[in-house]
């Protein structure tokens, strides 16, 4: 566990982290998906700050039980929620073990899926649910996309904001560096719980942050911001390619929806595909 203390009553969080907290879709209700990691923390504490006072926030912590200091993880979210005056739901899921599933990727997808079930389960209409994903997770998911192989609605990353379940997910720091966050969190002095799963490069993504970015990073200081800006760019694409799709599905399809193929064989090649896919 990082050392450190809840921070004064009225601590003045900058701006760079409140404004995109405050600048989120209409809601009801505020959750945050709280893992006890250092960026979680610090959302929690900056929604807290912006919001409590306006509408109900809640956090919603998952306990996978696959880390031996899971225990502690959920103490620590319990007890800050406590100090917060959040209300916390938290949830213990079973999970496969990497050994059962045969790859320690696959462990992480069914990990994910878990979680956001819980999350799914929680939400109703009108709320939103804030993930504390930045930069540096989109760089990451980014890479690890492109390595897959994939094509530009892969490559378009994580989105700011997705339906989710009854409610909606929004992540309002993915321009923000983890560098920072970790300066205000130092500076206010929190409490947080380091995964011991981070350091194992047996995780794909884990490989890509201890032994590629370092050295991207290096040779490209302002390497976030590239990928950021190509991230935008192929979600711009994939939403083109969506829009032509549906207008194209406006032509070649009869009244009961069925594709005709005459009118689909008279299109490109690329536009069957990408009339198929969507």
């Amino acid at each position: 566990m990082t050392p450190g203390a809840k921070p004064e009553n009225g601590a003045a969080w900058p701006d760079a982290l409140c404004a995109p907290v405050r600048s989120l879709p209409e809601h009801s209700r505020l959750w945050v998906a709280v893992s006890g990691g250092l960026d979680s923390v610090v959302l929690l504490h900056v929604v807290a700050h912006c919001h409590a006072a306006r509408v109900p926030v809640g956090a919603i912590h998952v306990n996978h039980q696959l880390q031996p200091n899971a225990s502690d993880s959920e103490a620590l979210c319990r007890a800050l929620c406590d100090r917060l005056g959040v209300q916390l739901v938290s949830q213990r899921v079973s999970v496969e073990t990497g050994k059962q599933r045969g790859d320690v990727g696959g462990i992480e997808e069914a990990a994910r899926k878990a979680r956001y079930s819980v999350f799914e389960q929680t939400l109703e209409r009108g709320d939103l649910l804030l993930m504390a994903h930045h930069a540096d997770d989109q760089a990451e998911t980014v890479l690890f996309r492109l390595l897959r192989g994939s094509g530009v609605a892969g490559l378009a990353g994580m989105p700011r904001s997705r339906t989710l379940g009854a409610g909606q997910l929004v992540r309002p720091w993915l321009d923000l560096e983890r560098a920072e966050l970790e300066h205000w969190a130092r500076q206010a002095s929190l409490n947080w719980v380091e995964d011991p799963s981070n350091t194992d490069q047996g995780y794909d993504r884990n490989y890509l942050r201890h032994n590629i970015l370092p050295g991207l990073k290096a040779r490209w200081p302002n390497l976030t911001q590239r990928l950021r800006h190509s991230a935008g760019a192929c979600s711009d694409s994939a939403f083109l390619n969506a829009r032509l799709a549906e207008r194209q599905w406006a032509e070649v399809a009869d009244a009961d929806g069925r594709l005709s193929v005459p009118s689909l064989q008279a299109l490109e090649a690329v536009e069957q595909a990408n009339l198929v896919r969507w």
